[in-house]
Formats: structure tokens, C-alpha cells, sequence
């Protein structure tokens, strides 16, 4: 109940204060390229029921070529990057806070899909929660386009590693979630955002090294051992639900 009328007050007051910059990020979207201001799409929520998330649109309307999205890549709009880096594309999600499909800090909600994969560990995440904004996940991520694009198969990496690693984040926050750590993960958000950095120019050999698999597999995840890729912690399920089709969360 706390948590939910925090939700509610913040996402109001933010709704009016932020009206301004919305709409500024609106008009600089029209200008900036074709298309709608918005980009909608179903993502699973609590409960695994379906609702519509919103965002400002930052790639191009129409566009062909894979459904991930990596460093470098040529769909995103000029706007579009500066929106990502500022975390300013995430501003719409204030009217799905209010409408209580989201809430401020909780599991970032995913497309179908990739729920399929893992839906054994959504069952159980979204079994109470709502997804949210931000997450420890989601701080130790920001850069995750950045990771990817340094990686020979970015799409194999993000399941086999980074999805493990960000289900063991989530459930590791909700089991000791708190009003204080709730607040604590969004000043540390709010922080990383004003920081406006991304991987520092001239590191993308240093992270292709890090970053990169040890050997290809094919996209459904299996066992590594963990001290092949130090820097990401890894947790398996036992089973995973056939995936209907593949979207990043992005």
C-alpha cells in the first residue's frame, strides 16, 4: 500500500512538473525524423497479464533488420541517442505508473517473449510485483547496448549471460525490497542519468575482450562456468518455455 501511494504521488507530481520537457521531447521528435511521438508495445506485467507500455519513440517509424538493438545502430535516430543516454525515452511510463500497470522500482517489464523463455522465473517474479522503471538490474545494465555491441553474437550473449544475471538481481531485490531501498535505487538511477556517459571512447577492444562469449552456442541458454566470464555472475533455470519470437528490452 505504501509503495503504491508513493507510485501515485510521485507519477503525479512528475506528470505535472515534467508536462514542460514532454512536450519540448515531443516537438524535437516530429522535427527530428517521421513517425508517431510514441512507440507502444505489449509487455507482461504483473500477474503475467499483458498491458501497453509507452515511450518516446527514438528510432526510425519504419525499419527492417533484427529486433536487437546495439551500439551503433543505424535505426536509432540522432535525438534518439541522446534520449536513450538521458534515460528521457522512459518519461511516457509515468501515465502506466499512474494507471498502476508499472511501478517506479521493480523488474523492468519484458516482451512476451522473452517471458516465454524464462517464464518459470516470471511466474514467480511477477506473481505480486509490478514491473518498474528501474532495478539494480537495470543500474548494472544501463550500458547494455554498449556490452552487446562489443560481443560476435550479441544475441546469444544476452540470453545465455545477461538475462540469467538480471533474473538473480530481480529476485535477490524483491526478496529484500524496502521503502528505503526503493529510494536508494532511485537516487543511484537519477545519478547514472546525469552522469550522461556511456563506455569511454577507444575501450571497445577492452570490452569485445570482456564482454565477448567464450565460445557460440546456439540461443537457448545452457551452463558456463562462471569463472569464464568473470564480471557477470550467472544463474540458470532448469526448464525454459519456447520462446514465440525474440525482442531486447530496450
Amino acid at each position: 500500500m505504501l509503495k503504491r501511494l508513493f507510485d501515485i504521488t510521485v507519477a503525479s507530481a512528475g506528470l505535472l512538473l515534467l508536462s514542460p520537457l514532454m512536450i519540448a521531447v515531443a516537438v524535437f521528435i516530429k522535427l527530428d525524423s517521421e513517425g508517431p511521438v510514441l512507440f507502444c508495445q505489449r509487455r507482461v506485467g504483473r500477474g503475467l497479464r499483458c498491458f501497453m507500455l509507452f515511450k518516446f519513440r527514438t528510432m526510425v517509424a519504419v525499419h527492417g533488420g533484427d529486433e536487437i538493438t546495439v551500439a551503433g545502430d543505424h535505426r536509432v535516430t540522432r535525438l534518439g541517442r541522446l534520449l536513450r543516454l538521458a534515460k528521457l525515452d522512459e518519461l511516457p511510463q509515468l501515465w502506466n505508473i499512474l494507471a498502476g500497470e508499472m511501478s517506479f522500482v521493480g523488474p523492468r517489464p519484458l516482451v512476451e517473449s522473452t517471458v516465454n523463455r524464462f517464464r518459470d522465473d516470471y511466474r514467480w517474479i511477477l506473481s505480486e510485483s509490478r514491473p518498474g522503471v528501474t532495478d539494480p538490474a537495470s543500474i548494472k545494465y544501463r550500458h547494455e547496448s554498449a556490452i552487446l555491441g562489443a560481443c560476435s553474437e550479441p544475441l546469444d550473449y544476452y540470453f545465455r549471460v545477461i538475462m540469467p544475471d538480471k533474473i538473480r538481481m530481480q529476485k535477490a531485490y524483491l526478496r529484500r525490497q524496502s521503502a528505503l531501498g526503493d529510494v536508494r535505487i532511485l537516487c543511484e538511477t537519477l545519478a547514472a542519468c546525469c552522469r550522461l556517459n556511456g563506455i569511454p571512447a577507444g575501450e571497445n577492444n577492452r570490452a569485445a575482450a570482456d564482454f565477448a562469449p567464450t565460445r557460440v552456442v546456439g540461443v537457448r541458454p545452457r551452463p558456463v562456468a562462471e569463472s569464464a566470464i568473470p564480471e557477470f555472475p550467472v544463474y540458470f533455470t532448469t526448464e525454459h518455455a519456447e520462446p514465440r519470437g525474440w525482442e531486447m528490452d530496450a
